[in-house]
């Protein structure tokens, strides 16, 4: 695990590959570090959503 102090606008493209290897585009995501929300705001507009 890396430690990263700062803004994580940089890190979203990583991030969002990440959550997609990991669970594939269908799936929930908990972001409990959302302190700005930045990522949590990326993944929900990258979001498939199913009803």
């Amino acid at each position: 695990m890396y430690r990263y102090i700062g803004n994580k606008s940089k890190l979203t493209p990583y991030i969002l590959d990440r959550v997609e290897q990991l669970i594939g585009k269908t799936g929930t995501v908990a972001d409990i570090m959302a302190g700005t929300g930045t990522v949590a705001l990326e993944l929900s507009q990258h979001a498939e959503v199913v009803v």
